[in-house]
């Protein structure tokens, strides 16, 4: 029972943080700035206006500003990326098989 249920949660976690942040046109295919922090303004004033709105008002969002890492990092950050959802779906995949009892 407990492997259904660990097969169950992780498949969600997984359905979650991978498809539905990972294919969002703005994001796609990876949202690097999980690793380093800086996101792009004209992406923030997409998504969250209200926030951008709020930061400006109260004279927050200059200091809030970060540069963007080296591009060698984003490259860094993109290939680790990558391998870590290559790593959920092998995982995925060999819960599955191994949760099948194959002793009929």
């Amino acid at each position: 029972m407990h492997k259904i249920e660990a097969i169950l949660a992780m498949a969600h976690i997984f359905v979650v943080h991978f498809f539905i942040e990972s294919y969002r046109p703005s994001a796609f295919p990876l949202n690097a700035h999980i690793f380093h922090g800086a996101a792009e303004l004209e992406a923030l004033e997409k998504e969250h206006p209200a926030w951008i709105e709020r930061m400006r008002a109260e004279g927050r969002l200059e200091e809030r500003i970060v540069t963007q890492p080296p591009r060698a990092v984003q490259i860094a950050f993109f290939g680790f990326g990558l391998s870590m959802v290559a790593l959920g779906l092998l995982l995925l995949l060999g819960m599955l098989f191994f949760a099948v009892d194959l002793s009929l």
